[in-house]
């Protein structure tokens, strides 16, 4: 957006708006915060938010997202979310997602698409959602009789008390970082072999 757009946001979501509800998706989509900022200085999900705003102030027969879940943080894609879901009982709307979760929620019907990178690629038939996601992760599609992959994906649920620790891999001392629209404070810590942390 930044290289074909040069202004603010507020002057974006104008020049593109057809329902002519600013002040409605200015709401809707957060953007409070940084309505007055020129579209340059805006963060990666700060202009994800910006994106699929503008394509919704857009009056369009059919909507088509590609992966728009890209750089929110869980509750943005909530939000972004909902907001499409609404979007789809009045619209035509298509969606390509990465985001497993993300598309079990959004979607009333998924196709798999499989195949060889810089070879071929294969496109299931339509399938509803859950059921579509399930042979995803199975790696195998029913009603084609093909498997795509030789092992399922599964989720393990385990706790931090089930799982051993290995060895110190790292230590790091209590530390803060200040910039001029955000600050970070955390207390110091050690990570071990073998252990994931999520921030």
């Amino acid at each position: 957006i930044s290289e074909v757009f040069k202004g603010t946001v507020k002057e974006l979501i104008e020049k593109v708006d057809s329902k002519k509800h600013v002040d409605e998706i200015v709401k809707s989509f957060e953007l409070e915060k940084i309505i007055d900022r020129n579209v340059n200085t805006l963060s990666g999900g700060e202009l994800q938010r910006i994106a699929i705003a503008v394509a919704y102030a857009k009056d369009a027969d059919l909507y088509y997202l590609d992966e728009p879940a890209s750089y929110l943080d869980i509750e943005q894609r909530i939000k972004i979310s909902k907001k499409i879901k609404k979007l789809s009982e009045t619209k035509k709307v298509i969606v390509i997602e990465h985001d497993i979760a993300l598309l079990d929620y959004l979607c009333d019907y998924v196709n798999v698409f499989y195949g060889l990178e810089n070879a071929y690629g294969v496109v299931s038939s339509v399938k509803p959602a859950r059921g579509g996601v399930n042979e995803y992760l199975q790696g195998y599609l029913k009603d084609e009789n093909v498997r795509f992959r030789q092992y399922e994906i599964s989720f393990e649920k385990r706790s931090i008390s089930d799982t051993k620790k290995g060895s110190m891999g790292i230590k790091y001392p209590e530390f803060e970082k200040a910039f001029p629209n955000f600050a970070f404070k955390s207390e110091a810590g050690q990570i071990h072999l073998g252990e994931t942390i999520g921030i």
